[in-house]
């Protein structure tokens, strides 16, 4: 989540103002128009409908940010290298301040008349993109011992890309791995990143390619509370569903590979918690992971994030609120929700935004359960 501490204003002076204790909220929006490198040309509020456009995160597809822009098309915009970034504007007594949204390359749609106007519908995706078209030549080789963020780095760098911010890791390659010519970079990546027990490669809303080690949301403080209280943001209509029936409670990870020591670990659900513990159902239901880990400590790593991951999908909640600017990838939040019986910590695998002051952001969040 972006960070609500700013110079001029303290984070209690934003939080009241986001859920506008004082009065109505006052927000605008922002775009600027960036080069294939990511500098700044211009601005180009003026010929973005901003009513007629959105941006939306989800964390599960290859490409997580995505974006909806209706552009007028006066002839300075190249779509097929320029790029978008969009800003929301919070107004606070004495100024502004502005959350950005990420960085979008653009599609090329038809024109559209409107009067004496052309319009496009631009249907615009996060640099994640440029990963899945920009292929490889040859047959990829990792050799062994190679340090596998070296390797990461290489690939993305090969693409044409500068601005990473992956957290460097000190794990090698145990053997020596390849992939064919038709595997996409962004696939191999996320490959890697999962060997190592990382997070999958995202951009964040400045256009930096981030990764950094797994943890669970369980392990992570909550970042933002969401309350129907006096100053809930929340619209109604909030829905909650549960399925604890198939939910596994032990994880057996495995790594066998004819030029490797066999490697095991098995994590079984003993927290009395957790409604699918083995004490809690009374039986035991396995679930078997292949795993490829560079070592003992990554295969436990991979494992316990399976299991924490199979085991959050018995609790998922969809829910609306005002424009609430700050949200990014994997948020992890609080959600106090009296009509639902609700209180808990979710992380959010999805959000939507309409570039509309008086729209409504829909949210899809899964509890953060103890395994």
């Amino acid at each position: 989540m972006l960070t609500l501490k700013q110079k001029k204003y303290s984070v209690k002076e934003i939080k009241e103002a986001l859920h506008a204790k004082y009065g109505r909220r006052r927000l605008s929006f922002r775009f600027d128009l960036l080069d294939e490198e990511d500098n700044r040309l211009r601005d180009i509020t003026h010929l973005v409908e901003a009513d007629s456009s959105s941006v939306s995160m989800d964390s599960e597809s290859e490409i997580h940010r995505t974006a909806k822009f209706r552009v007028r098309d006066v002839g300075d915009i190249d779509f097929l290298k320029d790029r978008i970034q969009p800003f929301v504007q919070l107004h606070m007594k004495d100024g502004n301040i502005e959350f950005p949204l990420g960085v979008f390359l653009l599609s090329t749609p038809q024109k559209e008349y409107e009067g004496d106007n052309i319009y496009r519908s631009v249907d615009a995706y996060d640099k994640l993109q440029i990963l899945v078209d920009d292929g490889f030549t040859a047959r990829l080789v990792a050799d062994e011992g190679e340090r596998v963020t070296d390797f990461i780095e290489d690939i993305i760098t090969e693409a044409g890309i500068e601005n990473i911010n992956i957290e460097r890791s000190d794990k090698e390659f145990p053997t020596w791995m390849n992939w064919e010519p038709d595997t996409s970079r962004l696939e191999v990546i996320n490959e890697l990143l999962d060997v190592i027990n990382y997070e999958k490669l995202h951009v964040d809303e400045y256009g930096y390619f981030t990764s950094r080690p797994y943890r669970t949301p369980e392990q992570r403080s909550s970042e933002f509370t969401y309350a129907t209280d006096k100053l809930s943001v929340i619209t109604p209509g909030a829905t909650a569903t549960e399925d604890l029936f198939s939910v596994p409670n032990e994880f057996v990870g495995v790594v066998s590979e004819p030029d490797r020591t066999p490697l095991t670990y098995t994590h079984r659900n003993e927290n009395e918690d957790s409604p699918t513990s083995i004490p809690n159902r009374g039986r035991t239901i396995t679930t078997y992971l292949d795993a490829d880990s560079v070592d003992l400590e990554t295969l436990e790593g991979k494992v316990k994030k399976e299991a924490y991951e199979r085991s959050q999908v018995y609790t998922e909640m969809s829910f609306d609120t005002a424009i609430m600017p700050m949200h990014s990838y994997n948020d992890v939040l609080r959600v106090n929700h009296d009509k639902l019986e609700i209180a808990g910590k979710y992380q959010e695998i999805s959000w939507n935004m309409p570039f509309s002051a008086t729209g409504t952001m829909s949210h899809t969040v899964k509890a953060v359960v103890a395994i």
